[in-house]
């Protein structure tokens, strides 16, 4: 329908509620999230040797919320069984001391770390392998380390500044630097395990999200597979006369779903727009950081018959 005709339809079925925002002013931060493609082998082999691992048979969940009184506002802690004690799980950098070798948990191997690194925040991608076929994998959980963001230790640390911060910097900054890469890394605790998908990637709500249609909020605070209205900027990219990338932003405004959430989307002033497979995707999702505002659609009560 023309947008006059939308707007009344939405205005007669919903109530249209703005999220707060961090700072109660009704800004969000939005960022970007995608699904990339990463060279990897079924195998272990010469040149793939980074291990992409299922979720270990020792892995505890424990649903806090079911046990109530004090716990309550919490949902779960993970942790692993040692002997009849619940530890918490393992730290990345205790995991790149071997604790998982031999447990066969690999379900294939990555050529580099990195791009695994940025699967693992992704939270899905396609392996492509040696003999030209691909292997999607999701999502199987994670070790519940708290989420510690790489780009900001290293502005932190003067080493990138923060206006040029985006995932496009930080590749170039770990490929220039590869004696810092595991220090880097190993900054971020958390730790993802994956599985084999037969379709695309799937949201916390276990249902395929959609390019350009799906957020990730904190599902703690915004209602799960509620419809929502966002309203930010988008980066596209553009060659010059010289045939040099210039990158330019556009409006972007759209009805989306919220399908997912992730480590780093905490609070009420924090959106991951999910933008799919490719450059554009790649662009996107490296870039973006932008101010914008959120709206969320709460269908109306019906009125009782009399």
């Amino acid at each position: 329908p023309a947008p006059p005709v939308l707007e009344e339809r939405v205005r007669a079925a919903f109530d249209v509620v703005e999220a707060v925002g961090a700072a109660f002013d009704g800004r969000v931060l939005f960022t970007g999230y995608y699904e990339p493609s990463i060279e990897a082998s079924l195998t272990r082999r010469p040149g793939y040797d980074v291990p992409i691992s299922k979720r270990p048979s020792d892995f505890i969940e424990i649903p806090i919320a079911e046990w109530g009184g004090q716990y309550e506002g919490q949902r779960k802690l993970i942790g692993r069984l040692e002997g009849s004690r619940v530890r918490p799980y393992w730290s990345r950098e205790e995991i790149g001391f071997g604790p998982l070798e031999g447990k066969k948990l690999e379900i294939a191997w990555a050529r580099d770390a990195v791009d695994l690194f940025f699967v693992e925040i992704q939270g899905s991608g396609t392996l492509l392998l040696p003999d030209g076929k691909k292997k999607r994998i999701g999502y199987n959980g994670s070790n519940s380390r708290p989420y510690r963001s790489i780009g900001s230790l290293l502005i932190e640390e003067g080493e990138i500044p923060a206006a040029t911060m985006s995932m496009q910097s930080l590749r170039t900054w770990l490929a220039a630097n590869p004696e810092e890469k595991a220090r880097v890394l190993e900054h971020n605790e958390s730790y993802v395990f994956f599985r084999f998908l037969e379709s695309g990637p799937v949201g916390a709500l276990h249902r395929p999200v959609t390019p350009q249609r799906s957020i990730a909020t904190d599902l703690t605070l915004f209602p799960p597979a509620a419809l929502a209205f966002l309203h930010t900027d988008y980066p596209t990219a553009t060659l010059d006369t010289a045939g040099q990338p210039v990158v330019t932003w556009s409006p972007l405004d759209r009805f989306v779903l919220n399908q997912d959430t992730g480590g780093a989307i905490k609070g009420a002033g924090r959106a991951d727009v999910f933008w799919g497979q490719g450059p554009d995707a790649t662009l996107a999702a490296g870039m973006m950081k932008q101010s914008g505002r959120l709206y969320f659609l709460v269908p109306k009560s019906p009125v009782a018959a009399p």
